[in-house]
């Protein structure tokens, strides 16, 4: 309904435990539409779902690269270690509510989007700042 699309009757939905009964150790097929399965393989025959998978994954890689390097990086600040990875551990918690907040009004793509772009403009920022970071 919210695509304006709707699902013709021969195409049928079948999760991982619907159809299959067990009655006295026999598999029990179920009467409903025939369904499709496939395999990783199909991922990999269309060209935009390879272009997809390709960049979900380069970009899950550079994202957790860059948390990691930033949380790993604390221990070149002139501050407690300790304090450190606490007021980062605190200042993680109302971006994990916010987020939660607002992905239901903007939805997963476009919060996702600006979440990235907005770490990216900070980290420049960051970096750029007289007398630290890489002015140092």
């Amino acid at each position: 309904a919210t695509n304006r699309r709707r699902i013709p009757d021969d195409v049928a939905l079948k999760l991982d435990d619907e159809g299959d009964d067990v009655n006295s150790g026999k598999m029990v097929e179920d009467s409903s539409p025939s369904s499709s399965s496939g395999s990783i393989l199909d991922v990999f025959r269309s060209r935009t779902t390879r272009a997809r998978l390709v960049l979900s994954v380069l970009i899950n890689l550079l994202c957790s690269v860059v948390y990691y390097g930033l949380s790993l990086n604390v221990v070149n600040l002139k501050t407690n270690l300790y304090v450190s990875v606490a007021v980062n551990s605190i200042a993680e918690m109302p971006a994990y509510l916010l987020t939660a907040l607002l992905l239901d009004h903007f939805g997963r793509k476009p919060l996702g989007i600006v979440t990235m772009l907005l770490s990216g403009v900070f980290c420049i920022a960051g970096s750029l700042i007289a007398g630290v970071g890489a002015m140092r």
